[in-house]
């Protein structure tokens, strides 16, 4: 909307500049793979979809002020799109930490296979479903290598990762104990750990080595 002189109004040059802006951040954080901090990954590409969907709106909204057309009222509410924009430019919120939650108990789609006698990879949520739907006594003495973040817990230190069915809003938490020595512990550090499994009298892992690893790419089961 212009004022008789034909000259774009604030408000309206800043709606241009806030779709435009949601949009060009979606893209980003599509294109760079950060929307796995916060959705599924099949939802990448509609993430990617709506921000081009946003930044064609926003170019639009521009062009029409640039031609002395109305782009039509832009509602007062739809100042929060600020918001998200901000974060993503100031502080790209990470993975989520963990509080003190219960854990989540989902049964297995299907039968895990038999361990070996050498280190076997597995996720937590993997080995967190063997100690609860299968027998927990074919874990006893087995090495298991798994990665996940510290957490400081009531009775010692935990390796514990987020799974999400939607997005980070429906998040659960799985956590297993962990006994030894866990040098450098820093709340939320992400490591790899290769331990001794033992289900008496719950499941813990007795640490034979613990290494830093960067944050994965997918950091949600």
């Amino acid at each position: 909307m212009h004022d008789s002189r034909g000259v774009a109004k604030p408000r309206d040059l800043f709606s241009g500049a806030l779709v435009l802006g949601l949009g060009l951040c979606l893209i980003f954080l599509a294109a760079t793979g950060l929307v796995f901090r916060y959705v599924q990954p099949g939802f990448r590409p509609w993430v990617g979809a709506a921000g081009a969907l946003l930044t064609a709106l926003g170019v639009w909204t521009f062009s029409s002020i640039a031609e002395d057309r109305t782009a039509g009222p832009f509602p007062r509410v739809g100042t929060a799109l600020l918001l998200p924009i901000l974060l993503v430019a100031l502080v790209l919120p990470g993975a989520l930490q963990f509080a003190s939650t219960g854990p989540s108990k989902l049964v297995p789609d299907q039968p895990h296979p038999a361990l070996t006698s050498s280190v076997n990879e597995m996720t937590l949520l993997e080995l967190y479903e063997r100690y609860f739907f299968d027998d927990p006594a074919l874990l006893d003495g087995h090495t298991i290598r798994t990665a996940g973040m510290l957490h400081r817990g009531d009775n010692g230190w935990e390796v514990r990762r987020f799974r999400i069915i939607c997005c980070a809003a429906d998040a659960s938490e799985y956590a297993v104990p962990i006994t030894g020595t866990v040098p450098h512990a820093q709340e939320g550090k992400w490591v790899e750990v290769i331990g001794t499994t033992s289900t008496q009298p719950e499941l813990t892992l007795t640490i034979r080595s613990i290494t830093s690893i960067r944050e994965p790419a997918r950091p949600y089961l």
